[in-house]
């Protein structure tokens, strides 16, 4: 968990270079850990509302608990909602579980 955390390359999308997206991967892994029932008193909930998209969280969420129903269209809905390129969507998911 550790290397997938912190791996990054400091891109979101083609466009945004040079960001510090720790921030990031930490409501990703604060979202899932929450929908799981695990919260963290000395995390800020509101920043995963800040950084997550809509279509992100849902992804997030079935990936964790009904992986077997991802389509191609929660995929791209995650993907277009953010501006992701394709490997950072595998990013999250793997963040995610």
């Amino acid at each position: 968990m550790e290397t997938m955390y912190a791996c990054t390359d400091n891109q979101i999308g083609s466009e945004h270079t040079g960001v510090d997206t720790g921030p990031f991967r930490e409501a990703v892994c604060n979202y899932v850990l929450r929908i799981n029932g695990i919260q963290h008193d000395d995390y800020a909930y509101t920043a995963v509302n800040r950084l997550l998209t809509r279509p992100v969280k849902s992804f997030c969420k079935r990936v964790t608990s009904i992986p077997e129903q991802i389509t191609r269209a929660h995929y791209l809905a995650a993907k277009e909602s953010a501006g992701f390129r394709c490997s950072e969507v595998v990013h999250v998911t793997l963040l995610a579980v």
